[in-house]
């Protein structure tokens, strides 16, 4: 385990499959076996972690650059970057794969880990768009529509919109359980999602105290609300 610096550097983690047994690590509490990592060294065989299950050490805004492991031969956007916040894990939702790598600004200061996501949705097996589609559920951004079906031919709905927008934004959802609208029943699954769009601004509803959750969402409200 070591401390990442200011600049952008290269680590080699060893992919796991099984994060089961991963504990939650406080970031704030010193490491005994932190190293520091000079970048102006020349270039040698890439740092690994002793124990991978631990993750990398990243401070908050340092540009993170993680070697993809060399055994795994699948698609690079079912790989995502995890990390703790007290007792809850949390996706990095922003990452891009450059050169074998998946890179990312660290949102936060914490243990950077990799995981594998197994989904397959039957209905994207072969799709045009199945490497997007594999990145956005991967990274908890888009889901399943039921029957275990993804239906990349569907629209979306206000509702289905802003719960993406509240998983982007990794809104912690629950202080938001009842929202302003008549329309959004409390202990819905969108509830949650719109009573956090509302407050923050990004919806203000249809009019006469009612959201729509159901309606397809138009290209103009979409530009509206981001």
């Amino acid at each position: 385990m070591f401390t990442v610096p200011d600049q952008s550097v290269v680590v080699t983690a060893r992919f796991v499959h099984d994060y089961d047994d991963a504990q939650p690590t406080d970031p704030t509490q010193p490491d005994p076996d932190e190293q520091t990592t000079d970048p102006t060294d020349p270039p040698g065989e890439p740092d690994e972690p002793s124990d991978p299950g631990m993750g990398i050490k990243v401070t908050k805004g340092s540009l993170a650059s993680i070697l993809l492991p060399t055994e795994f031969t699948g698609s690079p956007n079912r790989i995502v970057a995890y990390y703790f916040v007290g007792e809850r894990e949390v996706s990095v939702k922003i990452s891009r794969v450059v050169d074998g790598r998946i890179v990312f600004l660290a949102p936060v200061d914490a243990i950077y880990y990799l995981k594998e996501d197994q989904t397959v949705y039957p209905d994207t097996v072969g799709h045009w768009a199945r490497g997007s589609i594999d990145f956005a559920v991967a990274h908890g951004l888009l889901g399943s529509v039921g029957g275990n079906r993804f239906d990349p031919q569907g629209s979306l709905t206000r509702a289905m919109f802003v719960t993406v927008l509240a998983r982007l934004d990794g809104a912690d959802l629950r202080g938001y359980k009842a929202g302003r609208f008549s329309d959004v029943a409390a202990g819905s699954w969108y509830a949650g999602p719109v009573a956090w769009a509302a407050d923050i601004g990004v919806t203000h509803g249809i009019g006469d105290g009612r959201f729509g959750p159901d309606l397809p969402i138009t290209r103009e409200m979409m530009a509206t609300m981001l």
